[in-house]
């Protein structure tokens, strides 16, 4: 996970937790508003038999209109937030598709180059890869003897014989490396010989 997709994700959490918090608080402005009506209902069910009465009748109605306000501001809010967030995603979700397009572009430019080539065209490249690898193990070769000539030219395993262990290791390896990198020569040789076969025949 990268960490733009880390940081959308800690953002979105944060957000729906300020969605909870005013979705919380617009049930609570709805129970509070069913509370105020029941009270009206029950002291207009008794009906008015004083100026007390009037007062509260007119109280609470002014208390259910103002919780109503607020009730109605904190929804529009809360539309907004949503809004926002989904237009933000939108934006981010465009902003990681072209950061994974541009990524995979070079990619994808030199797949169609070696889709559009011919047969002859992709034996060649095919070649030229075996080539590189064989080149690369060439170089090995030479690097195992000319580790071992600066070993005896410079006669490391009497002056240094802490290191004596680590040379004999060194030459263990060196055995496998050299089979390694002659069959990988042989193997790279063998696959000319077969694509330069199959373009005569």
């Amino acid at each position: 996970m990268t960490n733009i997709e880390k940081a959308r994700l800690i953002l979105i959490s944060e957000q729906s937790a300020q969605q909870i918090t005013e979705l919380e608080k617009i049930t609570i402005l709805e129970q509070q508003i069913k509370e105020k009506e029941d009270s009206l209902d029950i002291l207009t069910t008794k009906g008015i038999r004083s100026l007390e009465d009037t007062r509260k009748k007119l109280d609470l109605t002014s208390e259910i209109n103002s919780l109503k306000t607020v009730k109605e501001s904190k929804l529009e809010y809360l539309n907004r937030e949503l809004a926002q967030i989904k237009n933000t995603n939108i934006k981010e979700l465009e902003a990681l598709d072209n950061i994974s397009k541009s990524s995979f572009f070079i990619f994808d430019g030199i797949s169609d180059i070696f889709n559009n080539l011919d047969t002859y065209g992709k034996i060649a490249i095919s070649i030229l890869l075996t080539n590189t690898i064989m080149l690369s193990n060439f170089i090995s070769i030479g690097f195992i003897f000319f580790g071992d000539y600066l070993i005896n030219k410079f006669n490391i395993e009497k002056k240094y014989p802490s290191l004596k262990k680590i040379i004999e290791l060194r030459l263990k390896f060196q055995r496998y490396y050299l089979i390694l990198n002659v069959s990988f020569i042989l193997f790279g040789i063998l696959i000319q010989i077969i694509f330069a076969l199959a373009i005569l025949i």
